[in-house]
């Protein structure tokens, strides 16, 4: 018995399968080697912003700092402070080996009291000396004191102390041990800035006020905004290239993002946009020996065919790229992809 319904159904799932065929022709198309298939992922010429950045890598440093190191290399018999601790301006932080210098100190200060009693004697009407041996008595004087002010000098270079407010991150004093080189390395972490080092071939794309993306290591899936406070006149060197120090100020103050002394950071630094124009995505956008262009599908007869479309372009941003002329708002691109079947 012949089946009305049944047969209705065969012929809607047929056309089915004749549009989802016809529709997937403009996704997928067999190349000509038989063994891999062009596959065409869609995009629409939109109205868009597009931004040009520079990607420059940065740390976390303080503004305000101080290596402490000792200016003598006697060996170190106390130490005061350790990593972590906060500590004072002139604070005592290290003391060294003093030696025979405190006996030295009192056998100066008693060749200054002699050569001054003999001064001011000397000068005395009755003692009968010539100008000369008054002037004498005063040259040995003076180098009496002299003697004593360098002694006293070393003597404080013995004791160590802070010359800022701070908190020690490094420590490298141990008694026992000689002093030399960095003792320790105190940082005011009120101070504590994003400092980017820009190449010499991008520093003229960089202004003061511009903003910036920030992205720590320490904080994965984390992109705060910012902008470029100051630019160093001065340039840095560092492996026979040429970099200009930038700081970067943070727009938030998210007591949950603590900066720390050394982190790093990726910073895109913005020095061009253009917003509400129309763009197509970057990675649609190709270019050769003619300029820009991008693939779209043209029918011809019963086939399709890739094809290049050139236009004009403007702004070259990270994402996009700005179209001036020769695409229309709406109209599809295509980029191709083989696929092996």
């Amino acid at each position: 018995m012949f089946n009305n319904n049944a047969m209705k159904k065969k012929l809607i799932y047929g056309g089915m399968v004749i549009v989802a065929v016809a529709g997937l022709w403009w996704f997928v198309h067999r190349s000509g080697s038989g063994n891999t298939q062009e596959v065409y992922e869609r995009h629409i010429v939109e109205v868009g912003n597009v931004h040009a950045v520079i990607d420059v890598d940065a740390t976390v440093r303080p503004r305000v700092y101080s290596d402490v190191a000792a200016e003598l290399s006697p060996r170190i018999v106390w130490v005061g402070a350790d990593v972590n601790d906060h500590v004072t301006k002139g604070q005592v932080l290290v003391r060294l080996e003093r030696g025979d210098i405190d006996a030295k100190i009192r056998h100066a200060q008693l060749a200054v009291e002699r050569a001054e009693l003999a001064e001011n004697q000397g000068r005395h009407k009755s003692s009968g000396l010539s100008s000369r041996e008054i002037l004498s008595l005063k040259k040995a004087s003076e180098q009496a004191r002299q003697k004593l002010r360098e002694l006293l000098a070393h003597a404080r270079k013995t004791v160590i102390t802070s010359p800022i407010n701070g908190v020690i991150v490094a420590q490298n004093a141990h008694v026992g041990n000689i002093a030399q080189g960095v003792l320790m390395r105190i940082i005011d972490p009120a101070t504590l800035q994003i400092e980017a080092l820009v190449p010499e071939v991008d520093i003229a794309k960089v202004r003061s006020d511009a903003r910036a993306t920030i992205k720590f290591d320490a904080y994965p899936g984390v992109t705060l905004k910012g902008y470029v406070q100051t630019v160093d006149v001065g340039s840095t060197h560092l492996q026979n290239n040429t970099y200009y120090k930038a700081v970067i100020v943070r727009d938030d103050n998210d007591d949950d993002i603590v900066l720390r002394d050394g982190m790093s950071a990726d910073i895109d630094i913005e020095y061009a946009r253009r917003d509400g124009v129309t763009v197509v995505p970057r990675d649609f956008a190709f270019k050769d020996e003619h300029g820009y262009f991008v693939y779209v599908l043209n029918s011809n007869d019963s086939d399709i065919v890739l094809a290049k479309k050139y236009f004009h372009e403007g702004l070259i941003g990270d994402a996009y790229v700005e179209v001036v002329q020769g695409l229309t708002r709406g109209q599809e691109i295509v980029k191709p992809h083989k696929k092996g079947i």
